[in-house]
């Protein structure tokens, strides 16, 4: 008969770990498709929009990464290099897979990172999009509450938690809340007159008495805020903003620290002392006060916030390259 195979039992828990791992981001881009549909099928009608193309190039690109780094990662489980001939990223990178907690750990920060170019198909609202009119039922809403839009030919769109038919006069009692409630004609219910607020959102239909009108449902999973934002969509969209700072500015303090240590490590003398001395001073202030201050400086954006936190983390890489350098 055909030999078996027989796979080494550190060998077979690595392949494990490589296929839980794709299988694991395979999931959840499934997910994404599986129960925000409706979402992505929005991206393709604003395609002007660049995060909603940026929105559709992940998601088209994302499983194709995810099965190449799951073949490749298979391939060196079987067919791993020799140690001698492995340069000192490929060592550092060898000795952090064997640790499962930071492994984990960059599992949860690419999932957490998935957010910046799926804003738009995470939120089911825009980060500054408010009710168009009667603000005060849409304010402070508590979590998973619902608020029902009704539309009014007269006035455009009623904003309402609830509603109730008003015995022997052809109106409906809409309630707002704390003793807010208000009468509207039927007959005046209808299409809004500017037309609908929020476009791709499904319409339904209520029936009372013999009048059939148009509503929707507004669901908001974490509540609203004081002007009736979602917050849940706001948290989304200022994580993306609070993940790119992130990036940005440790990457601009490795790349001014590494050229800056790698200097400083190799000139010495007079030209070490310099740069050494300019770390120290920059060390010598909180880092948030230095941050206020650069911003102050330069002007408030997100483009100096991220240059500002970069600075002050720059010292951190140029002591750790010049005493590599140095050795």
């Amino acid at each position: 008969g055909t030999p078996r195979v027989k796979i080494p039992p550190t060998r077979s828990k690595r392949l494990v770990r490589v296929l839980l791992l794709g299988a694991l981001y395979v999931a959840v881009w499934g997910a994404i498709l599986v129960f925000r549909w409706r979402r992505v099928a929005e991206l393709f009608d604003d395609l002007a929009r660049a995060e909603n193309l940026v929105a559709i190039a992940f998601l088209v690109l994302f499983p194709l990464v995810v099965l190449t780094v799951t073949v490749w990662g298979g391939y060196r489980v079987f067919h791993p290099r020799p140690r001698e001939g492995m340069g000192t990223w490929a060592l550092a990178w060898r000795a952090f897979l064997k640790r499962p907690r930071g492994v984990w750990g960059l599992v949860l920060l690419g999932l957490a990172y998935m957010v910046v170019p799926l804003c738009p198909v995470l939120a089911d609202y825009g980060p500054e999009e408010a009710p168009s009119r009667d603000t005060i039922v849409n304010q402070y809403q508590p979590p998973l509450s619902t608020i029902y839009v009704l539309g009014d030919t007269k006035r455009g769109e009623r904003y309402a938690l609830g509603w109730d038919e008003v015995e022997g006069e052809e109106k409906l009692l809409l309630h707002r809340g704390e003793g807010d409630d208000k009468k509207v004609r039927l007959k005046h219910l209808g299409e809004p007159r500017r037309g609908w607020s929020r476009e791709g959102v499904p319409i339904l239909e209520a029936t009372v008495g013999e009048k059939t009108f148009p509503y929707r449902r507004d669901f908001h999973l974490l509540g609203t805020d004081g002007v009736g934002r979602d917050l849940l969509s706001r948290i989304i969209y200022g994580a993306r903003v609070s993940l790119i700072v992130a990036v940005v500015s440790v990457g601009l303090a490795f790349v001014l620290g590494t050229l800056l240590g790698s200097i400083s490590g190799y000139y010495k003398g007079g030209l070490d002392n310099v740069i050494m001395r300019i770390m120290d001073i920059i060390l010598a202030f909180p880092y948030l006060l230095l941050a206020i201050v650069v911003v102050a400086y330069l002007g408030p954006s997100l483009q100096n916030a991220m240059m500002a936190i970069g600075i002050t983390y720059v010292p951190r890489f140029a002591r750790i390259v010049r005493g590599s350098v140095l050795e």
